[in-house]
């Protein structure tokens, strides 16, 4: 499980091309599955929700995460991924995190994640300890979205019905 904040990036600069690095600078996970290094510059469209659920129904979580909550139930936020030709990586993703307290600014811890390439799954893992594993997705948000385990058994759907965008 990863905890993610506003300090959470890895530090280093772009590289020098302004572009992703190519796939003979990508590193290597203990199982030898290759990955590209950070920072992971990303482009795409995210569909997000957030959720007030029973505290008792958010998933354990590490000793030092404390959920934050309104009126005693977690706030948890599901989120659906594009991502696009453009950035390090294209593919889709699919996640659950609960948001903690944290001293300066909202954080959050993912509990759950399914990506659809293998390169995302390793680097994540890997780079920052998040627990992705392998999705299948089918069709598009627009017109309604399904993600199922690497066995086919049913994890998500989606059908976005358009709304305000934030900028």
């Amino acid at each position: 499980m990863s905890i993610l904040g506003p300090d959470s990036g890895s530090g280093q600069a772009d590289p020098p091309n302004g572009g992703a690095p190519s796939a003979a600078g990508w590193l290597r996970d203990a199982d030898g599955s290759a990955y590209p290094p950070p920072p992971w510059r990303l482009e795409g469209d995210l569909y997000a929700s957030v959720w007030l659920v029973p505290r008792a129904a958010v998933p354990p979580l590490p000793a030092e995460a404390i959920p934050a909550t309104i009126a005693g139930r977690a706030l948890v936020v599901t989120g659906w991924a594009l991502y696009a030709p453009g950035g390090v990586l294209a593919y889709r993703e699919a996640l659950c995190a609960v948001v903690l307290r944290a001293p300066r600014f909202p954080a959050i811890t993912i509990t759950h994640i399914w990506v659809d390439h293998p390169a995302s799954i390793a680097g994540g893992r890997a780079l920052w300890s998040i627990p992705k594993t392998a999705g299948r997705f089918s069709g598009t948000p627009e017109t309604g979205a399904e993600v199922t385990d690497a066995q086919g058994q049913p994890i998500a759907a989606l059908n976005i019905v358009p709304g305000r965008a934030l900028p």
